[in-house]
């Protein structure tokens, strides 16, 4: 079979207002709101809904993005429990793309402090145990360029370089506060004492209440972390009892796993080194002598801190450099985090940059931090009448932008965010889902920016994956592992005795489709963006992908099969024959294949032998059960026994046949589509929700082949609800960022989808519910925005970048459709579907003919 290439939003909230409990930032003067007057007025073209999209200008959508961007925290009323972690922890999150900072709490004290209720002159000595407390915050600093790179599993991992302590001992016991502010990428701490602490001074009174402001600048590598206290400045007697509070700030290099580190002091400061070497032999396939260290240093130090002066110590609460926070002033914590990968003396450099700091220059770093935050949101918006939903759409984008700005190094499986040595599965960059899956919703949110550190590692390599081609399976072109780490880093080299027969030490878990995965996210980019600079960077990988399929696939009669393969990992080497999986990204493989060689403007002769595999390739096998046919995950080897929606982990199939491959969608023939719609709608609950590794699958897909939307949203809902953490992540026990794709890519496809060239809006949402959209991207390179309301979809406008057909189906179904292009040019159109030519940077206005 041939594949083709009436509900309101309710109460609306004010600009600014907090999801959750309403606390005053009271940060100061003129800065109670992050978001006040001035930004206001500009933000009034966007507080009304319009009767359709606003035309001829981006005001409308970048107003209405951060209108409701603004209403978007992660709110925290205890403090974390899950740091440090192996996988996903749960405490505010912050980043810049490259450095990130997970805010986690103290889990085991072991000191004595004096504490005495309000007013009391009795002082209660007790022991602290291990437990949570707003006491101590403590903030894991990590970098995408920081890894052990020993090659020999389970060695090379991403590793966190260092913690910044930030102790209130007055705060044992007492409330704890946080937003994690999506607007401005900021984090808001409210702490509040519920003791007068009696010893050691100074004796902060009950009810103190200290407020901590943390970010990391979006320009440069910076952690800043902003120290005050309610009250009056007037209030400044040490003996109380005061709102004066102590407060110590400690910076640790994080010890073992075969690290060096190093710490010393600065003026104001302190700075902490960590360091892996390895020498030795590479144990790549082509031996090449590798020399290689990872070093990461951070320079701290503090700014406004020395007035007022304590007078003295005692007791155990304290160390030497403690100092005191007044009512009135604010003190910064600030450390700059260097890399060997960007200087050759990480340390010098980094207390360099910390050293140029001055409070004026900090107001600069904040300001353009601030600007740069505002322009990412504003490239485009959703609204869908749901809080929460929308919470969770906006953190995932939020995550995925504070963690994938680097281009050289792609985040880890847990992003930016590790917090011990010894990650699950190493999170090196798994190439069988894994390191795809947090972009497949970038693209059509209109951040596709965002995917620029994806091909990095995949790039750098293909020598090792070609070498693998020749010597394990004797074919040309690329057989990449299942994991590999960035800089051509061998993550899944098995130490002697161990391995999968006909593996050669490797990990490759009988996959022989690891490459073709990988290549789907550049098809994905190319097809939304029609990018010719960027498919010529990635082009000598889609060859060498190509290369190897032409040479692996068999023909036999007039078809190509796909033999000792394997759908999911196994220790077989693999033996399967035509998995679902292989066989639709190998379609969506060569259809970019011809996509990307129009492009660069290479490979003419190639294509009529990609159309050929593409022609011939075996249809997707299906058995039938009780007179229904069903998916099969293989015609042959153990994925032939997973039959039905009721086989567990259905995604294995999915993504091979719906998502993220695209194969079969809406405009697939309908026995197809019916065949993919009845699987979805068997799936046992446990495939939906809190599954281990579903979730950026099965949503979207699901979406795409048409399932019952309210079935969808309620079933998304439950998943928040359960799975979501207050950092909004979403964590189901698998890996990490991979679920920053699932809300994104289930919501931006319900809205606007594209399927064999063919737009639809609103494709897949309850015709009642009211929701709306700006400058969403779908293939072709169009930018899309429209909304619906009352139960008729309004204004449809869509700018395009290429200047290529436009083909929709008509969204006012018998009716004509009037067509305002850029200039003013009027034209009238009608039938079931819309054909429109365009020419690069042309806006369309689309409406229903009156």
């Amino acid at each position: 079979m041939r594949f083709g290439m009436g509900m309101g939003f309710g109460r609306r909230l004010r600009i600014g207002e907090r999801v959750g409990e309403k606390i005053a930032s009271g940060w100061g003067k003129g800065e109670k709101d992050w978001m006040k007057s001035k930004v206001m007025v500009k933000l009034m073209a966007g507080l009304m809904w319009p009767c359709g999209v606003v035309s001829g200008d981006e005001v409308g959508v970048a107003g209405r993005a951060w209108e409701v961007v603004g209403r978007q925290r992660g709110v925290f009323t205890r403090p974390p429990e899950v740091m440090p972690t192996r996988k996903v922890p749960d405490g505010p999150l912050l980043g810049n793309g490259d450095v990130g900072v997970a805010i986690g709490g103290v889990v085991e004290r072991s000191r004595y402090f004096g504490l005495g209720k309000a007013g009391g002159a009795k002082v209660t000595t007790r022991r602290v145990g291990v437990e949570t407390s707003p006491e101590v915050l403590k903030f894991y600093l990590a970098k995408n360029d920081f890894w052990k790179a020993k090659p020999v599993y389970p060695n090379a991992h991403p590793c966190p370089i260092g913690t910044i302590e930030v102790a209130i001992p007055a705060l044992h016991g007492g409330e704890y506060h946080a937003e994690q502010v999506l607007g401005t990428a900021e984090v808001e701490h409210v702490l509040k004492t519920a003791y007068r602490i009696e010893d050691p001074p100074p004796f902060t009174r009950a009810g103190t209440v200290v407020r901590i402001r943390s970010w990391v600048a979006a320009g440069e590598n910076l952690v800043v972390i902003e120290l005050t206290v309610d009250g009056d400045a007037a209030d400044g007697n040490p003996f109380g009892p005061t709102g004066m509070t102590g407060v110590e700030v400690k910076l640790s290099a994080v010890t073992g796993n075969e690290s060096e580190t190093a710490t010393g002091n600065l003026a104001d400061g302190s700075w902490a080194v960590r360091r892996f070497e390895t020498v030795g032999e590479s144990v790549a396939l082509e031996q090449k002598p590798l020399v290689r260290r990872s070093e990461a240093a951070v320079a701290m130090r503090l700014l406004g801190h020395r007035v007022p002066g304590l007078p003295w110590s005692r007791g155990d609460g304290w160390n030497a450099d403690r100092f005191v926070l007044q009512p009135g002033r604010t003190v910064v914590v600030v450390a700059s985090v260097v890399s060997g990968e960007e200087s050759a003396d990480p340390l010098g450099e980094a207390k360099r940059r910390v050293g140029a700091v001055t409070e004026e220059r900090l107001g600069e770093v904040k300001t353009a931090h601030r600007a740069w935050w505002r322009r990412f949101w504003e490239s485009s918006y959703v609204e869908v009448g749901d809080e929460l939903i929308e919470r969770y759409y906006y953190g995932s984008q939020y995550l995925l932008a504070s963690c994938s700005r680097n281009r050289a190094f792609p985040p880890s499986l847990y992003g930016n965010w590790v917090t011990m040595d010894g990650p699950s599965w190493q999170a090196d960059y798994h190439l069988n889902y894994n390191h795809e899956a947090p972009w497949w919703g970038v693209y059509s949110s209109n951040h596709v920016e965002l995917a620029d550190p994806y091909d990095t590692p995949v790039l750098e390599y293909l020598e090792t994956a070609k070498a693998n081609a020749r010597e394990l399976l004797k074919v040309g072109g690329a057989y990449y592992d299942v994991g590999i780490g960035p800089k051509g880093l061998e993550t899944s080299f098995m130490p002697d005795g161990y391995g999968i027969p006909g593996e050669g030490r490797r990990m490759f878990l009988g996959q022989k489709s690891n490459a073709a995965f990988a290549a789907v996210n550049m098809v994905m980019r190319i097809e939304h963006t029609w990018d010719a600079e960027y498919a010529r960077r990635v082009y000598p990988f889609l060859r060498e992908v190509a290369d190897f399929w032409e040479s692996y696939l068999k023909l036999e009669g007039d078809r190509y099969v796909v033999l000792n393969d394997a759908s999911g990992e196994v220790g077989d080497g693999g033996s399967d024959r035509n998995n679902c999986l292989t066989l639709g990204l190998l379609r969506t493989f060569f259809r970019g294949m011809m996509t990307a060689s129009e492009l660069v403007g290479s490979d003419g002769v190639r294509r009529e032998k990609w159309m050929d595999i593409l022609s011939r390739l075996s249809d997707f096998p299906t058995v039938v059960v009780d007179g229904v046919r069903r998916i099969r995950g293989a015609e042959a080897g153990p994925a032939a026994e997973r039959v039905g929606p009721g086989r567990n982990n259905t995604r294995l199939e999915l993504m091979g046949m719906v998502w993220p491959s695209t194969v079969i969608g809406l405009e697939s023939p309908k026995e197809w589509l019916q065949l993919m719609r009845d699987d979805v709608a068997g799936w046992g609950e446990s495939e939906w929700i809190g599954h281990f590794n579903g979730f950026s699958m099965t949503f979207p897909g699901a979406v795409r082949v048409g399932h019952d939307p309210e079935d969808v949203l309620r079933r998304l809902r439950r998943q928040l609800e359960e799975c979501g953490f207050p950092n909004l992540m979403v964590f189901t026990g698998g890996g990490g960022i991979e679920n920053c794709a699932g809300v994104p890519a289930t919501i931006n496809e319900m809205l606007v989808q594209s399927h064999d060239g063919v737009v639809r809006v609103f494709p897949c949402w309850p015709v009642g519910r009211a929701a709306r959209f700006g400058r969403l991207r779908v293939p072709g390179a169009f930018l899309v925005s429209s909304e619906l309301a009352g139960g008729e979809v309004k204004d449809v406008e869509v700018e395009s970048e290429r200047g290529r057909l436009l083909r929709m189906v008509n969204p006012w179904v018998g009716r004509e459709v009037t067509v305002e292009r850029s200039g003013g040019r009027v034209e009238r159109v009608g039938g079931e579907r819309l054909e429109l030519g365009t020419v690069a940077g042309e806006r369309l206005v689309m409406r229903v003919a009156r």
